[in-house]
């Protein structure tokens, strides 16, 4: 074993850096390690804000306590003072004091094997499993599964692959998530204004949402980042209005440049609160360098989509039939592997429509049908 003792102190300063030590025989080590310092620090453009501490402003600062010290004493005089003393001295005493034992004997400790857990039964249409009788899933003409669960509410989630689009239109699918809520709607050859569908969803659902990623929020992807992931969430008593809304939203959605241009310059304007958190920024910055330009974790950051937002308004407004062009592409490619996940209590649901699987029948379009029809598991 290496003696790190000696009389001499610069013998004493080289034995116990072990990082020169290690690197001494490592020569490739320390030059793979400059070459990536260089690669991304020294030789990358880069911002350096240098602050002086101002020996005025300290000046002023402590003059301004000065003051505020000597009103206070002149306001309280002796007597107020020494209330106050006494006050902070038991405060002080109370905040210290230990808490009791009995405080965390006295909690009752419970038996693990009384813990409820819900039951969760899990069906779908693309591998081997358990069928459950009152919701068949084999005529479903897209990947579908069904989790039986106890619960009040309806949430049912679209997972779409954007694993085809370009890297160019990735770019577009941040505002693809939130247009997608706040756009005309075709509904049986009837035209709704965005207006009326903001109203009518508010009405009929809890929540709604779109992201790319699960779980994923606007400008950040969730988990599984190739998907574009939209939920919704409703009562029972709603369950066909619910599908009916997730139908409309996915596939009958009017683009319109105005809307486009309106919700792009909101998300553009939400940006600028975002880059006022030290940590959002350094997460973007990090995740930049970590994954590969043009995949949907950097196209959707928060400093690529400020400078995406701004050039698509200007777009919008010169050439605004290519940028309509770009999102029915996506739309069409997003909605041509369609996977959806549905979570509710199915006796409980079966009493409000009594065949469940029939509106997901005719849910995805004649015209789409030949895309998204699967397989089927035999057995």
């Amino acid at each position: 074993m290496k003696s790190y003792y000696s009389d001499k102190p610069h013998v004493v300063v080289s034995n116990l850096d072990l990082m020169k030590s290690y690197y001494s025989d490592k020569p490739h080590v320390v030059v793979s390690i400059l070459d990536l310092m260089k690669s991304y620090y020294s030789d990358k453009p880069h911002v350096v804000i240098i602050g002086e501490p101002s020996q005025k402003e300290m000046v002023e600062m402590a003059e301004t306590e000065k003051k505020r010290v000597e009103n206070q004493q002149k306001e309280l005089k002796e007597e107020g003072l020494k209330q106050k003393g006494e006050q902070l001295q038991n405060a002080t005493e109370q905040n210290e004091k230990e808490a009791p034992e009995s405080m965390l004997t006295n909690v009752a400790v419970p038996d693990v094997s009384k813990i409820n857990f819900h039951s969760l039964k899990t069906s779908c249409n693309y591998t081997k499993s358990d069928k459950i009788d009152k919701f068949p899933l084999s005529e479903i003409p897209c990947k579908f599964q069904l989790d039986d669960i106890k619960t009040n509410f309806v949430e049912v989630n679209a997972l779409l692959d954007s694993t085809d689009l370009s890297e160019d239109d990735r770019y577009y699918l941040p505002l693809f998530c939130e247009v997608i809520f706040e756009s005309p709607i075709l509904r049986n050859g009837e035209l709704i204004d965005h207006e009326e569908v903001i109203k009518q969803l508010e009405a009929d659902t809890i929540s709604f949402s779109g992201q790319v990623g699960v779980g994923g929020s606007k400008f950040l992807c969730g988990t599984y980042p190739q998907m574009v992931q939209v939920e919704l969430k409703f009562e029972e008593d709603k369950y066909l209005k619910g599908i009916q809304w997730l139908k409309d939203i996915l596939f009958h959605t009017q683009f319109t440049a105005e809307r486009l241009k309106i919700v792009a310059q909101k998300m553009a304007n939400s940006i600028a609160s975002l880059k006022r958190s030290g940590f959002k920024v350094v997460r973007t910055v990090f995740l930049d360098l970590t994954y590969t330009k043009g995949c949907n974790i950097t196209a959707t950051s928060l400093v690529r989509q400020e400078k995406f937002l701004k050039k698509l308004q200007t777009q919008l407004d010169e050439n605004s039939e290519k940028v309509l062009k770009i999102m029915e592409r996506i739309r069409d490619s997003l909605t041509s592997d369609l996977r959806i996940h549905l979570s509710l209590q199915v006796d409980s649901v079966s009493k409000v429509s009594s065949a469940l699987e029939e509106p997901w029948k005719a849910f995805v379009p004649k015209e789409k049908l030949s895309t998204t029809t699967i397989d089927k598991v035999k057995g």
